[in-house]
């Protein structure tokens, strides 16, 4: 049956739908006359159109509907753009698992930005905010590993297959991230409860690298949803950038503890909170490679 035009009695009865698009072509019908010439060429044209274009873009167009119908709370559901009925459609479900993977990075990026707020703020509410995520975060990955396991055992093209392979290393790198976003958290309450100040110098330092860092893991989400190589290798520079602030900071921060200027248990939570904003560059990298293994291995 035509999905969208019963598409609202579908979502309100949970229904699950079979249908042979290929019949409905018969309510399409060129004619010419007696040009059978051009009948044939017509015909012959039309055919090729709807064997290769006609499914998909049908498909597509009910995907986007059924997903805007629904009008899922983004942060009262954990899953958003997945289903497991559209696996029999892969090529639909291949792009769906693709937004549902970038939406778990903007959660990621978001854990992180909470964090580190924070910390700087000393904001008991942006710390649990994070941890909170972290919980959404780590369903997100299992659900999204599941879902893209059943779709490696539909029949997919190659290019598609190296896509799923892609999709699970990129998920556990921004499920890591959310980790390093739940670490820092930890660091900023023990910063609260052992009334931690950081020098304006530290702050600062503190400051640069993490907005570097944001940077860079905003980046390799960008370059991943646009397939943008350039702003993936752009990730790849950045992120050596964010290894010399860091070793520039470590320095700089046994220079103040030689002078007295900082104390052990301070200095142990600044040198963590370095260490984790470090790990989170490396996997937005891991995250950029992806891309750029991709662009190569579809030429």
């Amino acid at each position: 049956i035509p999905k969208t035009l019963y598409l609202n009695q579908i979502l309100e009865n949970n229904y699950n739908i079979s249908y042979n698009v290929s019949e409905m072509t018969k309510d399409i019908v060129i004619r010419l006359g007696n040009e059978k010439k051009l009948n044939s060429i017509i015909k012959k044209y039309y055919k090729k159109w709807a064997d290769e274009n006609y499914i998909d873009i049908y498909d597509t167009y009910f995907s986007s509907n059924y997903y805007v119908s629904t009008n899922v709370d983004d942060d009262t559901k954990v899953v958003k753009v997945i289903d497991d009925r559209m696996i029999e459609t892969p090529s639909i479900a291949l792009v769906n698992v693709e937004k549902e993977t970038l939406r778990m990075g903007e959660k990621s990026r978001e854990s992180l930005d909470s964090a580190m707020t924070g910390i700087f703020e000393k904001s008991e509410k942006d710390l649990s905010n994070t941890l909170k995520k972290e919980k959404v975060i780590n369903e997100l990955q299992k659900t999204i590993l599941n879902y893209l396991l059943k779709l490696s055992k539909a029949p997919l093209n190659e290019e598609s297959r190296e896509v799923i392979d892609s999709l699970f290393n990129t998920v556990n790198d921004i499920e890591r991230i959310g980790d390093h976003a739940e670490n820092l958290a930890e660091l900023g309450k023990s910063s609260i409860v052992n009334d931690v100040v950081f020098s304006d110098n530290a702050r600062s330092e503190l400051s640069d690298m993490y907005n570097k860092v944001l940077s860079t893991y905003t980046y390799s989400l960008e370059s991943m949803r646009t397939s943008d190589v350039d702003l993936a290798c752009k990730v790849i520079k950045m992120e050596e950038q964010v290894d010399i602030m860091e070793k520039t900071c470590r320095l700089n921060h046994m220079r103040r503890l030689n002078n007295n200027m900082c104390s052990i248990d301070n200095g142990i939570i600044y040198l963590e909170i370095l260490t984790n904003l470090e790990r989170v560059s490396d996997h937005a990298v891991n995250i950029a490679q992806q891309v750029i293994a991709q662009s190569v291995n579809s030429k």
